[in-house]
């Protein structure tokens, strides 16, 4: 962040950092910094009040494997309310888009207003100040207020849908699939299992780049 020794103004549209010195212009640098590469440091940067604990650290590890590529398939199985949808389903496509803002993600859940509910998330993280200032390039497009899908200014798309949906057309360099089962009825069905199994080899494998 260059500096010239007078407080930089607060663009339209984006947060006014209070920085009032080269100390608070340097802390401010290394937290975009840190933001830009690290999971848990783009959570604090985008989400007001958050603080990880050590399970998240270990998200931010294993999905930033998966950023890489070097992490081809990962499966996470945690208790409910450990930040499993906020990290992966939400806060990792904002990061995958700010390295790669001109690919594509698919996020499915256990039915539509499920998925709708997170991709509402995603779009509200890629809209916001904190966001377009870490990564300009992977901003929304003006018009992609849909919470199903949406594109950013680079050429990068996303969508969501619930298991079972149609997903012609569509490709996916990041697929994310977040409890696919609604409840513990629907997990023990062998009926739902076999039609959700069914689903992912025939429609949501088949989508991936």
């Amino acid at each position: 962040m260059p500096w010239n020794g007078s407080r930089p103004r607060a663009r339209i549209g984006m947060p006014e950092f209070q920085i009032r010195n080269r100390q608070d212009a340097a802390r401010e640098y290394l937290r975009r910094r840190r933001a830009r590469t690290s999971l848990v440091d783009y959570t604090r940067y985008t989400k007001r009040g958050y603080v990880p604990g050590d399970i998240h650290f270990e998200f931010s590890k294993i999905l930033g494997r998966v950023i890489s590529g070097e992490c081809k398939r990962l499966m996470i199985s945690v208790p409910p309310r450990h930040g499993k949808t906020e990290h992966a389903s939400i806060r990792l496509p904002g990061l995958f888009f700010g390295h790669y803002p001109d690919r594509n993600i698919i996020s499915a859940a256990y039915n539509s207003d499920r998925a709708g509910d997170v991709g509402r998330e995603v779009r509200d993280l890629l809209a916001s100040p904190e966001h377009r200032i870490l990564f300009p390039e992977a901003s929304l497009l003006p018009r992609s207020n849909a919470r199903d899908r949406m594109h950013t200014v680079s050429g990068g798309a996303y969508f969501a849908g619930g298991v079972g949906s149609a997903m012609t057309g569509r490709g996916a360099h990041l697929l994310l699939i977040d409890d696919p089962y609604k409840n513990r009825v629907e997990a023990d069905s062998l009926a739902t299992q076999n039609r959700v199994y069914s689903w992912y080899l025939s429609t949501a494998y088949t989508r991936l780049e």
